[in-house]
């Protein structure tokens, strides 16, 4: 998704109470026999919760594309884009999974 997007849904989703971690690996998502769930993190830590929402990105696709015949630079595995989605080719936009 857009940073502008995940940005905007992270606060409203802190505006309505809910616990927001990113950058939080976790080892799994455990029901108990309450009906809450616990999560496990990578760290070691745990979090007991009623509901638990799970969001995992994904590397960016370029396979076939062929931006080995054009001039779009990419970087890292993902087309580079700046702010507003523009790639080193002037025109040309990228954004998904094609970027990071």
């Amino acid at each position: 998704m857009d940073r502008d997007i995940i940005e905007m849904l992270m606060s409203e989703m802190r505006k309505l109470g809910m616990e927001v971690r990113t950058e939080s690996p976790h080892e799994g998502v455990y029901k108990q026999q309450d009906g809450s769930y616990t999560v496990k993190l990578a760290s070691g830590e745990e979090i007991s919760c009623d509901q638990c929402l799970v969001a995992m990105g994904r590397p960016p696709l370029l396979d076939g594309l062929k931006l080995e015949n054009t001039g779009v630079v990419v970087e890292n595995g993902a087309i580079k884009v700046d702010e507003f989605q523009n790639t080193s080719v002037s025109g040309v936009y990228a954004i998904g999974d094609v970027t990071n």
